[in-house]
């Protein structure tokens, strides 16, 4: 028995090759930017002489221009990517088999139900964050929005 592919079939297999490299360097963007935003953090508070540390100070710079949690939205669109590339490599036949019970399409699924979890948490997070930086800053505290800028 000798497998000849289809054109139609390499054509998509190709294209897929270049989905899920653009998906993965999206990917390792958003992780950088994690990583950049908590490092931003990481310096806000640096130790006195004594060993003390000082008070808390209001984050600038990068994404802290248009919201109070970038490293929120980061985490959430790594887990986007991730439920993409995912997306990519899996039978889409098996979700539309009707003999499949819901269970099993529920279970084909299961990467965007992370991606739903994992965004309400953070989503309630950085709800939470904001209101605390206005809490402690009050009227220092610049104009930004939550999580998503220009918009929540």
């Amino acid at each position: 028995f000798v497998f000849i592919p289809d054109q139609e079939q390499e054509q998509d297999s190709g294209s897929n090759v270049v989905k899920s490299f653009m998906v993965f360097m999206g990917c390792l963007f958003f992780q950088y930017q994690q990583h950049r935003h908590h490092v931003i953090l990481g310096n806000l508070r640096p130790t006195t002489s004594t060993g003390g540390i000082n008070s808390y100070r209001i984050p600038k710079g990068g994404w802290f221009e248009f919201v109070s949690c970038p490293h929120y939205l980061a985490e959430i669109m790594v887990y986007f990517m991730l439920a993409i590339l995912i997306q990519l490599q899996t039978d889409t036949a098996t979700m539309q088999d009707e003999e499949n019970g819901m269970l099993s399409r529920i279970h084909a699924q299961k990467h965007w139900i992370v991606l739903v979890w994992v965004s309400t948490n953070l989503s309630i997070s950085a709800e939470r964050t904001h209101v605390w930086y206005i809490l402690t800053f009050g009227k220092a505290y610049p104009e930004r929005q939550k999580l998503i800028p220009f918009v929540w």
